[in-house]
């Protein structure tokens, strides 16, 4: 897990851009990454409890990752079409959650 001071700040896409394309990417990439490391927990017998806890920590970051870009941008992106998106991503989101 990098440490706080490598942490670096999401890239937007200009106004111009294909703000659908990252927003599927970002959301559906961070899910599949969330989906891969409970996969690994859920194969992963002999794991040592501190393996166990990095990887439910890292699968939580990832959800999150995908989760508050989604609420963020169903509520505050300008266009109609993307906030809905973001709703369905932030749906997927919850869905693994529960």
């Amino acid at each position: 897990m990098p440490a706080i001071s490598s942490l670096t700040a999401i890239n937007l896409p200009d106004v111009a851009d294909d703000w659908s394309t990252w927003l599927d990417q970002r959301c559906n990439g961070q899910l599949a990454e969330a989906r891969r490391l409970v996969d690994q927990l859920k194969t992963g017998s002999g794991a040592g409890s501190s393996d166990v806890l990095s990887l439910w920590n890292d699968a939580n970051i990832a959800l999150a990752n995908a989760a508050s870009v989604a609420s963020l941008i169903s509520q505050v992106h300008p266009d109609d079409v993307i906030r809905a998106e973001a709703e369905v991503a932030e749906l997927e989101a919850s869905r693994f959650i529960t």
